[in-house]
């Protein structure tokens, strides 16, 4: 079965006060693409995270963006609810179960009342149920879908942007009007001491490419489509330097966790996952290894690199910790791991680790189901027919097994010389795979319906009419 929760915690002595939450998610972004890798784009802001805190080596995530987001809404792999497979695409009535138990809404009965979304949700869009005022949060500002217009705001020519429900039509980059938003809320909390959590889930770097052209022509030594992304990047990294900037002027900063992440690997578009092989939409490192840091003055160390693996998942139960709440993480039936300890300092140590991946297209796109477990450094993919259709998991399959500890590049394919051990993940993955229930999110790229047209302005009628 999938992995137990670790409940550990770093002294809860140290822990004043409850701490702002801030979580920042950018989309498709390389894992090598910051200056504090080597890359020609500008990311003062990012580095400065890194460098006032800890930069996360090994942090895991989906291949593709709506199923990364789910697991860090639930703490749970989205396997369980049917989110694991491929995206949530925008005509789907598919979503976070209303079920489900929330990061905000734990964080509600943990007493943060204040609970904001700036960003693109797409984990449901054409649900009532689905939406984010729904899901735990007490605002939400941006798009519902994925993939919008930067300029204009709209998905398939119908505008998608909102306010607690309400479509607004405002001018502006859009990943400058939400990072100004986040900015407008900081500010909002100076003279509180009530917590908040704020999720800043971007839509950019994600196609399609756009950015002010002042931005872009800083990068054009690079061509046109890598400066257009540099630029993308650039912008980003200039937003989170503003939310740095606000934290410090309202006093907020030494109280405040922030991680920063991307949702999966860099599209093969533009972005850059050096050393790492693939990219978005696959199982190797490339698409599921990526760019990651966390900060936290006074707890988390300056500059210090993390090279034990850490995952999406993590992020629920080690925002409950930083919150003072593990009796809450206790009593949730989480895959995901409290982070505390490892991010401050402290001794950790844990053999057992395991984390599972899926992935999987229509077969008239040349898709076969990609299933993956890495099992601490060692790393088994399964790409074939479906392994729940047959009685050998090995059959009709392609098998590869890599040591991540030596062979990051995922290079050496070492299932012929480990067979005991590729059977044995094996099963495990074909376990795993039975958590799925009926239905859920299709293969990538689901078709369109016939004649589907999104509603006017991405609006839903509610319950009540």
């Amino acid at each position: 079965m999938v992995v137990a929760t670790c409940v550990s915690c770093v002294n809860q002595d140290k822990i004043a006060i409850r701490p702002n939450l801030i979580l920042i998610v950018t989309d498709d972004q390389g894992y090598a693409d910051a200056s504090f890798r080597g890359s020609p784009i500008q990311t003062p802001n990012i580095d400065r995270i890194v460098r006032e805190g800890a930069v996360l080596n090994r942090f895991y995530t989906c291949p593709v963006c709506s199923p990364t987001r789910a697991g860090l809404m639930t703490g749970r792999f989205p396997v369980r609810f049917g989110m694991q497979r491929a995206v949530n695409r925008p005509f789907s009535t598919i979503g976070l179960p209303a079920e489900m138990k929330t990061l905000p809404e734990l964080l509600g009965e943990a007493g943060y009342e204040h609970r904001h979304m700036a960003g693109k949700w797409h984990l449901g869009n054409m649900c009532w149920e689905h939406l984010p005022l729904r899901q735990g949060f007490t605002s939400h500002y941006g798009p519902y879908t994925s993939g919008i217009d930067y300029f204009a705001h709209t998905r398939w020519e119908e505008h998608d942007w909102h306010r607690n429900d309400t479509t607004v039509f405002e001018e502006g980059y859009a990943t400058d009007l939400l990072s100004n938003e986040v900015v407008k809320l900081i500010y909002g909390h100076k003279d509180s001491e009530d917590p908040f959590f704020i999720y800043l889930p971007h839509s950019s770097p994600h196609g399609p490419l756009m950015a002010p052209e002042k931005e872009i022509q800083r990068y054009m030594h690079m061509g046109e489509k890598k400066a257009t992304y540099a630029a993308m990047v650039s912008i980003i990294d200039q937003g989170i330097g503003r939310i740095l900037d606000a934290l410090e002027k309202t006093g907020k900063d030494r109280h405040t966790l922030i991680v920063f992440m991307s949702d999966n690997g860099g599209s093969f578009i533009a972005s850059d996952n050096s050393p790492l092989r693939g990219g978005k939409g696959t199982l190797y490192e490339g698409g599921i290894r990526v760019i990651a840091a966390a900060r936290w003055p006074g707890h988390i160390p300056t500059g210090i690199e993390i090279d034990k693996p850490c995952s999406y998942v993590d992020i629920l139960p080690t925002f409950l910790a930083a919150a003072g709440q593990t009796d809450m993480i206790a009593n949730e039936t989480l895959d995901g791991r409290n982070l505390l300890p490892l991010w401050c300092g402290e001794k950790w140590d844990e053999p057992g680790w395991e984390f599972f991946s899926f992935y999987e297209k229509y077969p008239e796109l040349g898709g076969k189901e990609e299933l993956s477990l890495i099992s601490n450094n060692m790393k088994l993919i399964r790409r074939g027919s479906p392994i729940l259709e047959t009685s050998d998991p090995a059959e009709d399959a392609t098998i590869e097994l890599y040591n991540l500890a030596s062979d990051t590049t995922e290079s050496n394919n070492l299932a012929l010389e480990y067979p005991e051990l590729v059977k044995e993940m094996l099963d495990k993955l074909r376990n795993y795979r039975t958590l799925r229930p009926e239905g859920g999110v299709p293969p990538m790229v689901e078709p369109v319906p016939e004649g589907w047209k999104p509603p006017e302005n991405w609006d839903l009628i509610r319950p009540d009419g």
